[in-house]
C-alpha cells in the first residue's frame, strides 16, 4: 500500500498535514502577498518612482493627444497652467529681462547674434532688470563686445579666390578695443549707474516653485517632481552655465590688463563687481550646480595670485571642496542628481527596498514549489522514485516547533545575515543582473524547501534525495553571491540571442521542476512545508516593505519641506566658513 492509499486503510493523518489547515495558511499567504504586490506596484511607490510610472501616464496621454480620455493630464496642459501663472509671479519683468540678456551673451559668443544688434534691442531688458547685478554684467559684456566690433581697424583684404575672408573670431576672452581704461569707463557707466544694483540672481527659484506647484497636481512623488523640475525646461534660465564663464573670462582679462597698465583701483573694482555677483548667486539661488559654478568663479576672483597666475589656473578652495562634499550624496531616483536632505533616510529606504525584494524572491520560491505540486496533481504525475510505506514524519506525528522554525527561517536568515546582503544594492543600475540574481534566489528557496520536505519524509531514499537537493540549493546560493566579474562571463555563454535573463530563468525553472518531481515527499508534506514557509515569507516581506515605506515617506517629506535647500544654503554666508565666503573688500 502506498502512502497515497493510506486514507483507504483509515490511517490517521497528523493534524499538521491536514489539507484544511495548510490551505488556510496558503490562503493567508496569498492575501498578504496580494496586498504587498498592490502597494509595491502603485505609481506613487518607490518602485513606481524608479520606473517612472507617473511620468509614463502623462507621456501616454500626451502622445494620444485629442484621442486621450477626457480629464487626462498632458504635458501641454501642465505647461499651459505654468504660462498662466507666470505673469503673476514676483519679479516677472526683471526675470524676463535677465533671461534675454543671458541668452544674448551666449548667442553672441556662439556667433548666432550680433553684439551691436543685441545692445540695440536689449536696452529695455536692461532697464527692466536694472537692480540685478548679473543682468548689468551681461549687458556690459554685450556693450563691450559691440564697441570692440565697431572699433575702426584695417579692413581685411579679399582672398585671391574672390571670396570674403571669414569674420574675426569672437571667442577671445579680451576683444580688441582702444585701451583697457576706455573699456573700463564704458562698462562702469553701466555697472555703477544710479540707482545701484541691489541683488544678483537669475530669478529661477520662483519659477521652479511655480512649476513644482503645477506638477503636484499630476505627480505625487516629490523626488519625481524634483527630477521634472530639472529635466523639463519651463522657461527657466539655463544659458548662464555658458554665459557666466564667458563674462568672467572677458572681465578678469580686462582687470589683469588694467593692473599691468598701472590702473590698480580700476582692476580691483572689476574684481569687486564679480565678487558681489557670485556671492549673490550663492546666496539667492537654490540650484546646486549654479552655486557650484559661482563658487568656482569666486575662487578665481579671490585668489591671492590673481594677477600672476595663468587664467583658469586650478586652485585649492575650501568653498569648492565643501560644495563637492555636499554633492557626493546623490538620490538615485533623481536623474539630474539633485542633492538630498538626509543621507540616512535615503540609504535606509534603499536598503529596506532591496531587503523586501530579496524576501519576496525567497517567498516566491516557496510558491513555485506549491504550483509545481499542483500541476503534478492535475496531470497525475507521480513523484519519482515513489516509495511505499508511511514517512517518518507521518508516523511520529510531524516535526517539533524547533525543527519547523529552523526549516522555514534558514533561507531568510542566510540571505539577510551574510556580509554581502543585500547584494542587489550593487545591481541597482543593471536590470539584467537584478533579474538574474533574483532568479537564483527564487530557485534556491524552491530547491531548499524540496530538500526540507524530503528530509522530513525520510522514507527509503528520502534522505539521499534530500542530500542531493541540498547540494543543488547550496550551488544556487553560491552562484547568487558570485561577483559579476566571474559570474557574468560564464552566463554570457548562455546567451543564444534571447538575452541572459530568459535563458538563465528557463534553466533555473527546469532545475526546480526536476527537483520537485524527483522528491520522495508526499504532496501533503511538501504542501505543508511550502505553505508555512510561504506564509512566513509573505509576512516578513510585507513587514520589510512597510519599513521601507516609512523611510520613503520620511524622504518625501524632507523634499516637500525643502530641507535639502536649507542644508545647501548653509554653504552661503551663514556658514562656519565665514572667512571664505563672506563678501570681500579688496585693497
Amino acid at each position: 500500500m502506498t502512502r497515497n492509499d493510506r486514507n483507504a486503510a483509515n490511517v490517521p493523518v497528523p493534524a499538521w498535514l491536514g489539507w484544511k489547515r495548510n490551505i488556510f495558511y496558503a490562503a493567508l499567504a496569498a492575501i498578504v502577498s496580494a496586498v504587498f504586490i498592490y502597494q509595491l506596484t502603485r505609481p506613487e511607490s518607490l518602485l513606481g518612482g524608479m520606473l517612472g510610472w507617473e511620468l509614463e501616464r502623462i507621456d501616454d496621454a500626451s502622445r494620444e493627444g485629442a484621442a486621450a480620455p477626457p480629464g487626462s493630464i498632458t504635458w501641454a496642459g501642465l505647461f499651459a497652467q505654468l504660462e498662466r501663472k507666470m505673469p503673476s509671479l514676483p519679479d516677472a519683468r526683471p526675470r524676463a529681462g535677465t533671461a534675454q540678456l543671458i541668452y544674448a551673451v551666449d548667442a553672441v559668443q556662439r556667433g548666432k547674434l550680433s553684439a551691436t544688434d543685441a545692445v540695440a534691442r536689449l536696452a529695455p531688458a536692461e532697464d527692466a532688470a536694472t537692480f540685478n547685478l548679473v543682468a548689468r554684467l551681461a549687458y556690459a559684456w554685450l556693450r563691450d563686445r559691440a564697441e570692440a566690433n565697431a572699433d575702426p581697424s584695417p579692413s581685411p583684404t579679399a582672398s585671391p579666390s574672390g571670396n570674403s575672408p571669414p569674420p574675426p573670431s569672437t571667442s577671445s576672452a579680451s576683444p580688441p578695443s582702444s585701451t583697457p581704461l576706455a573699456r573700463y569707463d564704458s562698462i562702469s557707466r553701466i555697472l555703477d549707474v544710479q540707482p545701484p544694483a541691489t541683488t544678483a540672481t537669475l530669478y529661477n527659484d520662483t519659477l521652479h516653485d511655480a512649476w513644482r506647484d503645477v506638477l503636484k497636481t499630476a505627480i505625487r512623488r516629490q523626488d519625481v517632481i524634483a527630477s521634472c523640475v530639472r529635466n523639463y525646461r519651463h522657461f527657466d534660465i539655463r544659458e548662464h552655465y555658458a554665459a557666466l564663464p564667458t563674462i568672467h573670462a572677458t572681465f578678469t582679462a580686462l582687470a589683469r590688463e588694467l593692473h599691468t597698465a598701472g590702473h590698480l583701483a580700476q582692476a580691483e573694482t572689476i574684481r569687486q563687481w564679480l565678487d558681489r555677483a557670485y556671492m549673490g548667486l550663492i546666496d539667492n539661488e537654490r540650484d546646486y550646480a549654479t552655486r557650484l559654478l559661482a563658487a568656482e568663479l569666486l575662487t578665481d576672483v579671490r585668489a591671492a595670485d590673481f594677477y600672476t597666475a595663468a587664467p583658469h589656473h586650478h586652485r585649492p578652495s575650501k568653498l569648492r571642496d565643501e560644495f563637492h562634499a555636499r554633492a557626493t550624496v546623490i538620490d538615485l531616483v533623481d536623474l539630474y542628481k539633485a542633492p538630498i536632505g538626509s543621507n540616512a533616510a535615503t540609504s535606509n529606504r534603499l536598503y529596506w527596498f532591496v531587503t523586501c525584494i530579496e524576501l519576496a524572491a525567497v517567498a516566491a520560491g516557496f510558491l513555485a514549489v506549491i504550483l509545481c505540486r499542483c500541476l503534478m496533481a492535475m496531470f497525475r504525475i507521480r513523484p519519482f522514485p515513489s516509495s511505499a510505506g508511511l514517512s517518518r514524519t507521518e508516523v511520529h506525528g510531524g516535526p517539533d516547533a524547533i525543527q519547523w522554525w529552523i526549516l522555514i527561517l534558514v533561507p531568510f536568515i542566510i540571505y539577510y545575515c551574510i556580509p554581502q546582503s543585500p547584494f542587489l544594492l550593487k545591481q541597482i543600475g543593471s536590470s539584467e543582473g537584478f533579474v538574474v540574481r533574483l532568479g537564483f534566489e527564487v530557485a534556491f528557496s524552491a530547491v531548499f524547501v524540496v530538500a526540507a520536505a524530503s528530509w522530513l519524509s525520510g522514507a527509503r531514499s528520502g534522505l539521499s534525495i534530500a542530500t542531493y537537493t541540498a547540494i543543488i540549493s547550496s550551488i544556487l546560493f553560491v552562484l547568487s553571491l558570485e561577483p559579476d566579474r566571474r559570474l557574468w562571463p560564464v552566463l554570457r555563454t548562455l546567451d543564444f540571442g534571447f538575452g541572459v535573463a530568459p535563458v538563465v530563468g528557463s534553466l533555473l525553472l527546469l532545475v526546480v521542476i526536476t527537483c520537485t518531481v524527483l522528491t520522495t515527499a508526499t504532496r501533503r508534506v511538501t504542501f505543508a512545508v511550502a505553505a508555512r514557509a510561504w506564509l512566513v515569507g509573505a509576512c516578513l516581506t510585507f513587514a520589510a516593505y512597510r519599513q521601507q515605506h516609512a523611510f520613503d515617506r520620511e524622504f518625501q517629506e524632507t523634499l516637500a519641506n525643502s530641507i535639502a535647500v536649507k542644508n545647501l544654503r548653509g554653504l552661503g554666508a551663514a556658514n562656519p566658513m565665514n572667512g571664505d565666503v563672506q563678501p570681500q573688500q579688496f585693497p
